[in-house]
């Protein structure tokens, strides 16, 4: 998968889904599942909370 951080948008970092929540969470009007992404090489930009875009690959 690749993800892009929205804070840091000209970088595309790799990795994989360790864990997906078991429980739903409602939020604006959307069912969201936390997931855990590990990526496969950190970055000392990236910091806790910041929201990023995911895209699956085949």
């Amino acid at each position: 998968m690749d993800v892009v951080l929205d804070a840091l948008p000209q970088q595309t970092f790799s990795g994989q889904v360790a864990y997906i929540d078991m429980v739903y969470e409602e939020k604006r009007g959307d069912t969201t599942y936390t997931a855990t992404i590990v990526l496969d090489q950190m970055d000392p930009q990236i910091r806790w909370g910041m929201t990023a875009a995911v895209r699956f690959l085949p």
